[in-house]
């Protein structure tokens, strides 16, 4: 593989990270989570750092194969980071839904709404049985959807 193909690829697979990854995370972390916004930027900076590392690579005129094993090292590690992200945000998420279950004013909601509550609960368990990255995920981002629902449905004024 040349290396534009090898760049090329590069780019396009950690955009695809970004956009349908990455950016939606962001958008699921409950408003007024200070905390998890700042752990998002700083494994956002991870993320970056390892582009740099695969651009930094390439400006030193490396071979194709040590290229391309930078490449597929740093797009692994954008993964692993990707799954933290997913971490910060359900978390979040479950420090708002329990915030929701103690209030007064949306206690019974929370109860009527309890079974998405569980099912997040329960996808998040069974992501940590499974070896595959994607499946994982996957698996988070149903959690936080359903999260999300749960949030929205209690909290609505």
């Amino acid at each position: 593989m040349s290396i534009d193909q090898i760049r090329k690829e590069f780019m396009e697979k950690m955009d695809r990270l970004w956009t349908n990854q990455f950016d939606k995370a962001f958008k699921k972390i409950p408003k007024g989570s200070s905390h998890a916004y700042m752990r998002y930027a700083d494994l956002l900076d991870d993320f970056f750092v390892y582009y740099w590392t695969f651009f930094y690579e390439l400006s030193k005129g490396s071979t194709n194969e040590r290229l391309s094993q930078v490449s597929d090292k740093m797009y692994k590690e954008s993964e692993k980071t990707l799954e933290k992200v997913w971490h910060v945000t359900t978390d979040a998420q479950f420090d708002r839904v329990a915030e929701l279950r103690r209030k007064r004013k949306t206690r019974k909601a929370a109860v009527r709404f309890l079974s998405r509550f569980k099912e997040a609960e329960t996808l998040l368990k069974d992501s940590r049985d499974i070896d595959i990255m994607e499946k994982r995920l996957v698996k988070y981002r149903k959690a936080s959807k359903l999260l999300a629902e749960f949030v929205k449905k209690v909290a609505k004024p």
